[in-house]
């Protein structure tokens, strides 16, 4: 195995490339969605052209499974999060367009938070429940008029192999709007790159996707509830890899 030391060069060249790659493709996403569409050109960027090169530069192969799980519904696709390759592994594994819901320290970073603007994210203020809740609320009209969207309910990347408890925001969301939640389980991203960390090892990530949650039966159970019953799913798929 390549030491540390010898894997360095390659590393800094990976994030400059890295770097150099998601400049390129927030100006260009944003031009394009400006021309096009915004959830048309979010999509095409996500999945073709933004994901792989990072993956292919970052030596990360994902295998994905349950593909027939994903919806041609608006849903609310819940992953864990250990890595901050976790973004570019659910948006290349899963072809549809997926708006993140994102804190809103965010809107700090030039050209990530113009994209985000433009192509129709949404920011959480976590320190105003006033404001997180008419976020909330604008993800439900977005979901119901066609968006869906991709959420990590730990919230942070965990720095452990143990799952965060689950925030109830998402399950708000989905419990108020009646939306469907597709849980999701990824497997050894934090083997690629921990949380925390700049030194990035090629690694085979797995990522699965498990059927939706959409009956009465979820619907009614409470809000906790669901967040707890969708973080014990993912587990169990965590568990098996």
């Amino acid at each position: 195995m390549i030491s540390k030391v010898l894997w360095f060069p390659i590393n800094v060249l990976q994030l400059v490339l890295i770097l150099v790659w998601t400049i390129f493709c927030g100006l260009f996403g944003m031009v394009f969605a400006l021309v096009t569409n915004p959830t048309y050109s979010h999509r095409i960027m996500g999945y073709y052209i933004f994901s792989p090169v990072i993956l292919a530069i970052s030596m990360v192969r994902v295998k994905a499974s349950g593909l027939n799980n994903i919806l041609d519904e608006p849903a609310i696709y819940a992953a864990n999060h250990a890595s901050q390759l976790d973004i570019p592994i659910m948006c290349t594994s899963v072809n549809r367009p997926m708006f993140f819901i994102g804190k809103i320290e965010l809107k700090k970073i030039p050209i990530l938070s113009q994209y985000m603007k433009i192509v129709g994210m949404i920011f959480v203020d976590r320190k105003n429940r006033e404001r997180a809740m008419a976020s909330m609320r604008t993800a439900i009209q977005d979901i119901q008029g066609g968006k869906s969207i991709a959420a990590f309910p730990e919230g942070t990347r965990t720095k452990t192999s143990e799952l965060l408890q689950f925030k109830k925001g998402v399950f708000t969301i989905a419990k108020e709007g009646r939306i469907p939640i597709v849980p999701i389980a990824i497997v050894g991203s934090a083997k690629a790159l921990a949380s925390g960390s700049f030194f990035m090892r090629p690694a085979t990530v797995q990522l699965c996707i498990l059927p939706a949650l959409n009956s009465d039966e979820f619907f009614n159970m409470s809000i906790e509830e669901m967040a707890n019953h969708t973080r014990s799913l993912i587990q169990q798929e965590i568990e098996k890899g």
